[in-house]
């Protein structure tokens, strides 16, 4: 192994793990939305997409925002891009449920479903990686 190759590897290893998370939440929001198309019909599965995939692209961004800094040297920048990140990810959730809301006949209770699977398995994600 060569000199500061393990760093690297470290550098790496939170957005690649988060990423996989992401790929869990589009999982976990594609069996609900197969569990309500069987249960409660079309629209009921379409909310649930809707609502995981709000959760999901505000994840990615977040990720993305945060994560392209790393490096103690770069401590004010990480910390500033998580505060903003989380702002800026809050207004992408606000802005899309607003969007989906006013312009996609959905059901609420199935739209909420979507995108709280997508906070939990995020949440998870989060507490699982500081364990780690």
């Amino acid at each position: 192994m060569q000199k500061g190759q393990g760093l690297t590897n470290k550098k790496h290893a939170a957005p690649k793990m988060l990423m996989r998370w992401l790929v869990i939440q589009v999982i976990v929001v594609c069996v609900l939305a197969l569990i309500y198309l069987f249960s409660m019909g079309k629209q009921a599965a379409g909310s649930v997409l809707v609502g995981g995939g709000i959760g999901v692209l505000g994840n990615y961004y977040f990720i993305k925002r945060v994560f392209r800094h790393s490096g103690a040297r770069q401590a004010k920048q990480i910390l500033k891009a998580f505060c903003f990140g989380e702002l800026e990810k809050l207004v992408i959730y606000g802005v899309l449920f607003a969007i989906a809301v006013v312009v996609l006949p959905l059901a609420i209770l199935p739209l909420i479903v979507g995108f709280a699977a997508c906070l939990l398995i995020f949440w998870v994600a989060a507490f699982v990686s500081i364990g780690s």
